[in-house]
């Protein structure tokens, strides 16, 4: 639940910026944090998918099989799931930090997916 917290946190951080861009309709912030903004929002989308997900199946197995959720149960495990969890997701978005702010009709463009750029999901 903490690293959820976390995960969230990194969202609410990056909000205002996120806001604003939709707002004024171009990114006014430089390429550097329109890099950073990016990379948080993807490690917060898809660390709270691997988190919700993993604390799914850890009380599927508190639930079907308790005397083996007891057995498996320890904190040190849980702390290196989540730090490989987070190792995952952060090594996996760092394609997202070349993707910078881009011109789009005369607006510098950040946050999108452009056109012509395949999807990265």
């Amino acid at each position: 639940m903490l690293n959820l917290l976390l995960s969230d946190l990194m969202m609410v951080c990056s909000l205002p910026f996120r806001a604003a861009y939709y707002l004024m309709d171009y990114w006014a912030f430089g390429d550097i944090t329109c890099r950073i903004m990016s990379y948080v929002f993807y490690i917060n989308m898809y660390g709270s998918i691997y988190f919700l997900a993993v604390l799914s199946m850890v009380r599927f197995v508190a639930i079907v099989k308790p005397f083996t959720y007891v057995h498996w149960q320890s904190s040190r495990r849980a702390w290196m799931l989540c730090i490989v969890i987070w190792l995952i997701v952060s090594v996996a978005s760092i394609p997202l930090l070349k993707a910078g702010t881009y011109e789009q009709t005369n607006q510098t463009k950040c946050l999108d997916l452009r056109p012509s750029q395949p999807c990265i999901c």
